[in-house]
């Protein structure tokens, strides 16, 4: 009696187990696909440019660059996507004007804001962000993500979540392989604060 209750329970529990792995991979399934959809994500590069690339950022790295205005953050942005590398932008700053600025027509941007509207998150949804994040990094062979915001986003939660959440995109960008480049106003952060980014994240100069 013993012995047929312990099998029972061990084939119930394989069923249980199978059932809540398949929920769950339908689950991740569906919100890929619905992150996709909603912030219009896509995979593909712009038009390749004639001329060498300039910047060699290599895979796997994740970088911070001190700067006020970013704009050796986002040279380098389209240094790599106009040279056959997916890019994605998570900015604070409005995605129509960099997107002229810089003149990248495919490329899919996210705007930080607590304004609802299309390509728009709010900075305190980390989560979905991460999610839609790693949809693109396994999406795309090749690729880059600029996360232009930290200091938004740090002021939005708390600093100690926003450093959870970029160990955790670095450890993602490692082990896919891409890249990523966070452009950072050194002022807006302490010494120590300063100090456990520095210890994440490679400084490019």
């Amino acid at each position: 009696m013993q012995l047929l209750l312990i099998n029972f329970l061990y084939k119930s529990s394989s069923k249980v187990s199978f059932i809540i792995n398949l929920i769950t991979l339908i689950s991740s399934e569906a919100t890929s696909f619905l992150l996709r959809f909603k912030y219009n994500i896509v995979t593909s590069g712009e038009e390749e440019v004639p001329f060498p690339i300039k910047h060699e950022i290599p895979q796997g790295k994740s970088f911070i660059i001190y700067e006020n205005k970013y704009e050796k953050s986002f040279e380098i942005f389209k240094d790599l996507v106009t040279h056959n590398i997916s890019g994605l932008a998570i900015t604070r700053t409005p995605p129509l004007s960099l997107k002229k600025a810089y003149n990248l027509e495919k490329t899919p941007f996210i705007w930080l804001s607590k304004i609802e509207g299309p390509n728009t998150i709010s900075p305190i949804y980390l989560n979905s962000l991460m999610n839609l994040i790693t949809d693109f990094i396994n999406k795309g062979k090749d690729s880059i993500v600029i996360l232009e915001g930290l200091e938004y986003l740090t002021s939005q939660n708390n600093f100690d979540i926003v450093l959870k959440f970029i160990q955790a995109l670095r450890d993602i960008v490692l082990i896919e392989s891409s890249r990523l480049v966070i452009p950072l106003n050194k002022s807006a952060f302490n010494q120590k604060e300063i100090a456990l980014i520095e210890k994440e994240l490679e400084i490019l100069k």
